[in-house]
Order: C-alpha cells, then structure tokens, then sequence
C-alpha cells in the first residue's frame, strides 16, 4: 500500500475506534484505499461511486438492478395481483458482514491488525450510517433512464431505488440497496411506524459523541456540530 494511502488508513482507524469519524472521513477513506480493495466488493464500489458522482453505468449495483428490472418486467402483473408470487431476493450493495470483512483486509493491509469487526458494534453502525447517506447523492444508469437513490429514516435505515416498469407505467418496486436495523428505535407501531424521506443530508458527528444526519443546508463548513443549537425535527441521529 502506497506510504500516504496507509498513513491515512491509520488515521481513519484511529478516529474509527474513538468513533470522531464523520461522512467525510469515510469518503476520503474509501477514495484511498479503493485500488487496494477486491473488484466487486462493496468499498470498491463506493469508491467508484465517488469517481462517477453523477451517473454510474457499470458495476455491482448495477449489475443487480439490471436483473431486479429484466424480473419485473417479465413478471410485472405477478408482482401485484398473485398472492402466492415470491421476488427474488435483491442483492442490493451486499451484506453488512461482507462490509465488515472488508474492512478489516484494508485495516490489515495497512500494516493495523484488527480482530473481527462486529456488525452490531457501536463503530460499525456509524460506518454504515454514513455510507448510506454519502451513497444517497448518486444515480445509476440503467439505459437512457437515471435512478436516484434515496433514504428513508424510519425503524431502520434504508437506501434504496424505485424503480418505474416501462410497460406498466406508474407501477413501481423499492429496490434496498443498504440497510440499518434499529435506528428510530422509539417508532414502533403495528402499522409500521412514522417514516421520512430525506434528500440532501449529511452524516455529521456531534459535539454530544453522537452521529446523525443533517440537511446540506444546516451543515456549516469546519464547525463543530451542537444538538442544542438545533430545533426539534432538523437532526435525525443514530442512537448509540
């Protein structure tokens, strides 16, 4: 691993295991190491994604929304009207124990030895919480036709693309690309609970310790974040 590249590993490993890191230290991260990261794997993927912010139109999401897509399609009335009919599982970005494999072989590589990455551990799911929203302002390429990815903060955390059947115009289906257990854990109720979409926001660490996601418009640049100087409903956290 190039001297630089491994000096920052370090430095995000440091800031990982006392949990400082925020959106932006996982963005620079993933940039670094993403030529020491496997073709396929899940942060060479996001590590594609920020060199193609606009439009992606090749690699793992992709790949497996072309074939979420060619099913619809093919099955686009089952989907609504058989009761009996099971989709296919979407493969989405992959797992969180695939991400947490991961990111440990890049610890490793770096010369830092680390011992399994736990997907419930406290760090992890900042990880994860971050990656979601640093992944929400990009689009894949599907054809002529561009998908937004979007989040929605509800129970758990999920990104996700919806996806329009071309020969069923105004019929959709979610395609989750990343999920978060547990995050608005007070919502719960037997009709699913209270859910929001939310477009533009940012992954930010808080003075209090904890990491939680704020519009673009609320993000002042190098100020460190206070949850007192903000109104109810402006901070959607990531409880600890």
């Amino acid at each position: 691993m190039n001297s630089y590249c491994r000096h920052k590993a370090h430095h995000f490993f440091e800031i990982y295991q006392n949990r400082s890191f925020d959106q932006d230290d996982i963005a620079l991260f993933t940039v670094l190491t993403r030529d020491y990261s496997e073709q396929g794997s899940i942060l060479r993927e996001l590590g594609d994604f920020l060199a193609h912010p606009d439009e992606k139109d090749r690699g793992l999401v992709l790949k497996n929304v072309k074939q979420a897509a060619s099913h619809f399609e093919n099955n686009c009335l089952a989907y609504f009207h058989d009761e009996a009919f099971e989709p296919p599982l979407f493969k989405g970005l992959g797992t969180l124990d695939e991400l947490s494999n991961e990111l440990k072989r890049i610890f490793i590589a770096s010369g830092v030895w680390v011992e399994d990455i736990e997907i419930d551990g406290v760090h992890f799911r900042d990880f994860v919480f971050g990656i979601i929203f640093l992944l929400s302002s990009f689009r894949v390429k599907l054809g002529d036709r561009l998908f937004n990815m979007s989040v929605e903060y509800a129970h758990g955390l999920t990104l996700y693309i919806s996806y329009e059947s071309l020969n069923f115009p105004r019929r959709h289906i979610r395609l989750p690309v990343m999920f978060l257990g547990n995050v608005w854990i007070e919502n719960i109720s037997p009709f699913g609970g209270s859910k929001s979409i939310l477009k533009d926001h940012i992954a930010r660490r808080f003075e209090e310790g904890f990491l939680g996601a704020v519009h673009y418009d609320d993000d002042p640049n190098g100020e460190l974040l206070s949850a007192a100087r903000f109104e109810r409903g402006k901070i959607w956290p990531l409880p600890s």
